[in-house]
């Protein structure tokens, strides 16, 4: 799973359902990172929660995975791990060859790529303008609607509309392909169905290539594509379970799974791992994701945008007084362990 290589649609159809066969058997047999990756939830029942037996184990897939809140904050931070092998080649567990459509910066451009999401707080105003047009907009159009999908009628197409603008020359591609850019972190880990892949790799390729933006940079574009949307729906369930006047947070850390490749043989905790070793911190504990969200630099940048988001977002509605009632529970998107996509999500607006 680790060398990159053009594979024909019905070998790289091939290739995901076996990767995904050996998620499954060892799932099954009780690894619970293999369990996570292979993304099989029941959509519409509460996520249940990740257990793993030590704050670092190594996982069947190979992977060792981490839940201690330090640790995580070491691999996050510290220059001995990065996106790549020391070779430039992808991580060993890692489904999608994104790397070569620049995705996963190498060490060469860390530097500049962290530069660019340090600027994030900078750059909040432009996005503020963004959301101050297009959230009233969107909320007016569900006006005298008795019931619409908080996602699809709301958080997707405010999500899509501020990205839009803040791709300038590239709006077209994040018009036509949010929801496969959006796909792109839960891809890189877990099999998705063939269409899927396909359809992803496209969207990639074609926003690399329009791309001429510094901020956002591509990558944190693509996390809010694949977050915001989720981020908003979990802040209005927040506020209908709280009340209107409740001020509603965030909570729900937004990236499940963060990876990392160890640079050269070190200690992790009570082990000792190898040159180009994958290490997955795991985000369920409220005490890693503090630690991530002050460590990690995309985390970070991430919040920034998606805090002005969901306030917007919720601004918006508080402004129309809809009288939300949720008609059904969340629909949760299956192979998904990174983000934990919400795709569909009912409620009447009287």
């Amino acid at each position: 799973m680790g060398a990159t290589t053009t594979l024909s649609e019905s070998e790289l159809g091939r290739r995901l359902h076996a990767i995904r066969g050996v998620f499954w058997e060892l799932a099954v047999v009780g690894d619970p990172y293999a369990d996570l990756l292979r993304g099989h939830v029941d959509p519409r029942s509460p996520e249940p929660a990740m257990s793993f037996p030590a704050p670092v184990t190594r996982s069947a897939v190979g992977t060792w995975v981490v839940t201690d809140p330090a640790l995580a904050a070491t691999v996050l931070t510290d220059r001995s791990f990065g996106h790549l092998r020391t070779d430039g080649r992808k991580a060993r567990i890692q489904v999608l060859p994104l790397a070569e459509a620049g995705l996963r910066p190498g060490e060469a451009d860390r530097d500049a790529v962290e530069a660019a999401l340090a600027a994030t707080p900078e750059a909040r105003p432009r996005w503020e303008a963004a959301l101050a047009e297009h959230a009233p907009r969107v909320a007016r159009a569900l006006e005298g609607r008795e019931v619409f999908d908080v996602l699809a009628d709301y958080a997707v197409p405010l999500s899509r509309a501020v990205l839009a603008e803040l791709a300038r020359e590239a709006a077209d591609v994040v018009e036509r392909h949010f929801p496969d850019l959006a796909r792109v972190p839960d891809a890189l880990v877990t099999p998705q169905r063939l269409d899927d892949v396909l359809a992803t790799t496209t969207a990639v390729r074609a926003a690399h290539a329009a791309w001429r933006v510094d901020h956002p940079p591509l990558p944190l574009a693509i996390l809010y594509a694949a977050t915001a949307p989720t981020a908003v729906a979990a802040a209005i369930g927040e506020r209908l379970t709280a009340g209107p006047d409740a001020k509603s947070l965030r909570r729900r850390p937004p990236l499940r799974l963060l990876h990392r490749v160890a640079h050269h043989d070190m200690p992790l905790g009570e082990h000792r791992i190898a040159e180009n070793d994958q290490v997955a911190v795991v985000v369920d504990d409220p005490a890693v994701h503090a630690a991530v969200s002050a460590a990690d630099p995309w985390s970070r940048a991430l919040a920034v945008l998606l805090d002005v988001t969901v306030e917007a977002a919720l601004d918006a509605l508080s402004g129309h007084r809809f009288a939300l009632r949720s008609l059904s529970e969340p629909i949760r998107r299956p192979r998904s362990p990174v983000t934990r996509r919400l795709v569909r999500w009912e409620v009447t607006a009287r």
